[in-house]
């Protein structure tokens, strides 16, 4: 029996009203998974990360010298040896000249002792007048002053051991086994045992920030404890070798330093300023090509925002920028994110 071509109208439009919410429906649109916490605005240090190694202290660098003529017989230390009080330093013999040059000063003496003597009894006897007397006792005191200047040089002894004048490092050796040395040569260079700075390089438009007095953060690049110190110098040229400016750090380390080694390499974080800035963790802040970045969620949907890093610790990054205090910042997840893009589970 067919139907009326009015009920077939009538059927298949209350079909197309049944289903007209399904067939107009668009997909659900995409949204991320992130954790979001608030803005923090507080005091935050700028700071400067370098890289140098660990130097002598130059007012603790002394250079141990031999106080007369003479020949090496044996070498006791090598550069880099660390030395105790006392500790041998070199052997030596008395070059033969300065051993002939005390035996004449010894005979000298005596022979202007005995013509002192002498004049001094032909003085009583009215046989020699004063003024011989006066230069009998003046070529004596002649003769016993130059014999005690080499008695203090040791001129007298055939052998002797040099030893370190302090606790240090040896720093260099400036002879070998069999060497020929002059009087008051420097045979050895010793740095005072915990007297070391540390030289961090600095790019030159970066060095006029630094200021003495600034605080560092130190840590050795190979491993072992972090050190404190102080900016003591911020040299006022270009290192020629690396193209830096070198800076002078000042460890405040007391018994640590003694762990230090000249040419141990250091990591210096250099507080630069402290300024009152947006506050973040550190994975909160992304990068691309147009620089550093956040994204803030506002009504479900994360939108980027540019900033401008200016200060880092550890765990945190202090930004500035076009920023909305109300608004939280992604910290996971915003890998994944693009401007305007929905996101659920925003704490």
């Amino acid at each position: 029996m067919k139907q009326p071509l009015s009920m077939i109208l009538a059927g298949t439009a209350l079909l197309c009203a049944m289903f007209a919410p399904y067939a107009s429906a668009a997909p659900d649109a995409p949204s991320v998974l992130v954790h979001a916490v608030p803005l923090v605005r507080k005091l935050m240090a700028t700071e400067l990360t370098a890289y140098g190694s660990v130097i002598a202290d130059q007012g603790a660098i002394a250079v141990v010298s031999v106080p007369r003529a003479g020949r090496v017989t044996r070498l006791d230390v090598t550069p880099g040896e660390r030395v105790a009080r006392a500790a041998p330093l070199m052997q030596f013999t008395t070059d033969p000249a300065a051993l002939a040059a005390y035996r004449q000063a010894d005979t000298a003496v005596r022979v202007a002792r005995d013509d002192l003597s002498r004049t001094q009894q032909l003085a009583d006897q009215q046989l020699a007048t004063q003024s011989q007397l006066a230069g009998a006792r003046k070529t004596l005191a002649d003769a016993e002053a130059n014999l005690a200047a080499l008695q203090a040089q040791g001129s007298g002894r055939t052998a002797e051991t040099l030893t370190a004048p302090f606790a240090g490092v040896v720093q260099a050796v400036n002879v070998k086994t069999g060497d020929l040395f002059g009087a008051r040569a420097g045979v050895v260079q010793l740095i005072r045992a915990g007297a070391f700075a540390i030289a961090l390089g600095v790019a030159p438009e970066k060095a006029t920030q630094l200021r003495t007095g600034m605080t560092v953060q130190l840590t050795p690049v190979f491993g072992g404890a972090d050190l404190s110190g102080r900016v003591s110098a911020v040299q006022g040229m270009i290192d020629p070798a690396t193209r830096l400016v070198n800076v002078v750090v000042q460890p405040g380390c007391g018994a640590q330093c003694a762990a230090l080694l000249p040419g141990m390499q250091m990591k210096g974080v250099i507080a630069v300023t402290q300024q009152t800035l947006w506050t973040v963790p550190r994975s909160a802040v992304l990068t691309d090509d147009n620089g550093a970045y956040v994204f803030q969620i506002a009504d479900g949907h994360a939108h980027r925002v540019d900033v401008k890093v200016l200060a880092q610790s550890v765990t945190e990054t202090g930004i500035n920028g076009n920023l909305d205090p109300q608004h939280e910042v992604v910290v996971l997840g915003n890998y994944e994110l693009v401007d305007g893009m929905a996101v659920r589970g925003a704490r």
